[in-house]
């Protein structure tokens, strides 16, 4: 899991590197979105922030995000928060017999890092997956990147049915 999420925060920073800054803080106009890139961008990079302070204290609290609006419009803030979480996904030496104390949703339960990279995983693809509705909304083409914002299960699925 510690994989994917690297390749799934290494498919954001690209992406937002082909992105115009413009596009970046746009809010679509006549769709139903809610968000701009910048804030799925910010809520996704704010989760893992989350489990980077947990080696702390070894509490994951998805509840206490910072919720630095900063980071949703600024394109290249953005990219350096992801590269310090893939740098710290890389470097880590995760253990993974511990049991972390995870509160969301005003409710507290224990769980394990292979169970919180599983949900951040399913988590960021869900965002990705957004902001490729809001991009392609702007007009953005998905040429190099097309498996952008689709969970590894879902691509091995249509593999297996010849899509």
């Amino acid at each position: 899991m510690v994989h994917q999420n690297i390749q799934y925060l290494e498919d954001l920073k690209a992406f937002l590197l082909d992105l115009e800054d413009v596009v970046f803080i746009n809010q679509p106009k006549g769709h139903a979105f809610t968000g701009t890139i910048g804030s799925h961008t910010r809520h996704i990079i704010e989760f893992y922030k989350q489990l980077v302070k947990a080696e702390e204290n070894g509490n994951i609290d998805y509840d206490s995000r910072e919720r630095n609006t900063a980071i949703e419009s600024d394109k290249a803030m953005a990219l350096h928060n992801i590269d310090s979480i893939i740098s710290y996904f890389q470097s880590s030496t995760f253990d993974f017999s511990l049991i972390y104390t995870v509160t969301t949703n005003h409710t507290v339960y224990s769980s394990s890092l292979g169970r919180e990279l599983t949900y951040l995983a399913e988590h960021t693809v869900h965002h990705l997956a957004l902001i490729r509705l809001i991009a392609e909304a702007d007009g953005y083409e998905f040429n190099k990147t097309e498996k952008f914002g689709i969970a590894e299960s879902t691509q091995r699925f249509r593999q297996s049915q010849n899509y």
